[in-house]
Formats: C-alpha cells, structure tokens, sequence
C-alpha cells in the first residue's frame, strides 16, 4: 500500500506516457464478466443471487443505453479559486517590525493585518493562519453550540466548496493542510 503523496508522484510521472487509444483498451476489458466482484453486506442475508444478476443487467443495460453519467466525485479541479474571482488585492499602507522577535506586521488597505516571519526550518514552507476579531465569546448564549460545532460541520461539507475527499486529492504529494 502506497500513501497519497507516493500516488500522486507516480501518476504525475506516468499519466503523460498513456494515451486515449489505450485506455478505451483497458477499459474493454472491464465488465462484469471478468473483472467485477460484487459484495453485499448486510446483517442478515436478504439479497439473493437472482437479485444481483438484475442489478448486473440493470447497470449494463444502462451503461449501453449511455444513461449513467460521469461521478462528479472525480472531477478535480485545477485549482481552488479562479483568478478572476478572486478579490482585489490589499496595498501595503503600514509596518511593524519586531527585530527582537524577527517579524513584522503588514496593514494592508482592506483591513487586513499580515505578519511574517522568516525562518529556514523549512525553507520551502509557507505558513499562513487566519483569525478574525470575536469568536465564541460574543455568541449568545442560544447560539453557543451551533457556533461551536460551526467548524466541525464546515470541515465536512468541504472548503471552497469542494469536498474532503477532492481537496485530499488536490493536496495530494504537497505539504499543505486546508482547515475551515
């Protein structure tokens, strides 16, 4: 078993070499007569083997008829933001610098406050960290937990509005954490 960065790597280095003509001859050979297994799992056995042979035709009569569209699981996008959503960027209005510490606070013109501080623990590491004014302190009471669990529930749903499981595979073969 491989993890996701050796994956990504692999792929990188051999999705190139493949071609249309070969995959459309990979993918003849996938059918449920020689490639298939279907495992039903329940708690007790309802399913008969009548009732998987009609899911088989079912699927295959489907699949000829072109009625089973494409998962949109595995679209992955490029990238998170497209550039010409993206908001205008801030000018650099003012700076703080903290030479005892080694870093410095940058006040943009949106409002924004950007400190930064170089190190060479990891020279190809960039860490960024948002924090916005407030938090759990100034809910109301009857809103407590909703805000409480707010990034639980946003962390499954997906960031940027993509899910857990595409983000993983965006990320993967990068040193990057995405969290809500």
């Amino acid at each position: 078993v491989i993890g996701a960065e050796e994956e990504a790597r692999i792929t990188r280095a051999c999705v190139e070499r493949v071609k249309t003509s070969d995959l459309k001859e990979f993918a003849k050979r996938l059918n449920f007569n020689n490639s298939c297994v279907i495992r039903a799992m329940e708690g007790r056995a309802l399913t008969t083997e009548k009732d998987i042979a009609g899911a088989i035709d079912t699927i295959q009569r489907e699949e000829h008829a072109g009625a089973i569209t494409e998962n949109e699981m595995f679209n992955v996008p490029e990238r998170l933001i497209e550039e010409d959503t993206l908001p205008p960027p801030g000018k650099i209005e003012g700076e703080r610098k903290f030479p005892k510490l080694g870093f410095k606070i940058v006040q943009l013109s949106n409002g924004m406050q950007v400190a930064m501080k170089q190190t060479d623990f990891l020279d190809d590491q960039v860490l960024a960290r948002c924090f916005a004014r407030g938090g759990l302190s100034e809910v109301d009471q009857k809103d407590y937990l909703d805000a409480l669990y707010a990034n639980t529930i946003a962390s499954e749903l997906g960031s940027y509005g993509v899910k857990p499981e595409i983000l993983a595979d965006i990320l993967a073969g990068k040193r990057c954490d995405v969290a809500a």
